[in-house]
């Protein structure tokens, strides 16, 4: 992806991480590490993140909450006013925003 993105003369480069919350380690025993504490620490270290998968895993709806109160989401109301957004939003049905949607209506 990185290749075409620089053939193409983007300035920017992608950075998949993949994150396993639970690792079994050599002797079997297993180390766990929640999506949610793994983005804060990254995020209060000074990584820069632009696109967080939330709400999978073992707590993710909690994940998801999280993130909104942390204020690791920028709302995308104001997307939605746009061609691509309104499409993006007519892709979903209603239910889902609203499950997304915090107590202001912001998602």
């Amino acid at each position: 992806m990185n290749k075409y993105l620089d053939e193409k003369g983007y300035d920017f480069a992608v950075k998949f991480i993949h994150h396993e919350e639970v690792k079994i380690k050599g002797d079997g025993s297993e180390e766990r590490e929640l999506m949610r504490d793994y983005y804060k620490n990254a995020l209060q270290s000074g990584e820069q993140i632009d696109i967080i998968s939330s709400g999978a895993g073992f707590d993710g709806a909690y994940s998801y909450n999280e993130f909104v109160k942390n204020g690791y989401f920028i709302p995308l109301n104001e997307y939605f006013d746009s061609e691509l957004g309104k499409k993006m939003y007519q892709a979903y049905p209603e239910w889902f925003w609203q499950t997304l949607s915090d107590e202001q209506g912001q998602i």
